[in-house]
């Protein structure tokens, strides 16, 4: 009985933990993308001269 209750207890945070984990990964993916298309925008102008 006592197990069963902290499995129940573990399982809304692990899925919270899990939410969270996949929350950052995806903001990291996305200000990733954004980092390097303004790398390259900013690359851009620097060629164009050159």
């Amino acid at each position: 009985m006592i197990k069963k209750s902290m499995m129940s207890d573990s399982v809304p945070t692990v899925l919270m933990c899990l939410l969270v984990v996949a929350q950052m990964a995806a903001f990291g993916c996305l200000t990733y993308e954004a980092w390097s298309i303004a790398r390259l925008s900013m690359n851009r102008p620097k060629k164009m001269k050159s």
